[in-house]
C-alpha cells in the first residue's frame, strides 16, 4: 500500500481532520473579511 492511498485506514482520519480544519479556517477568514467590509461600509 502506498502512503497516498486513500483507502489506508491509517491515513484517512488524519486527512479528514486536516480537511475539516482547513474548511473551518477558510470559513473563519470569510467571516472576518465579511465583518471588515461591513465595518468599512458603515
Amino acid at each position: 500500500m502506498s502512503i497516498k492511498d486513500p483507502m489506508n485506514p491509517r491515513n484517512a482520519p488524519r486527512k479528514d481532520k486536516s480537511l475539516a480544519f482547513w474548511k473551518v479556517s477558510l470559513l473563519f477568514w470569510e467571516l472576518l473579511s465579511f465583518i471588515a467590509v461591513i465595518q468599512g461600509r458603515y
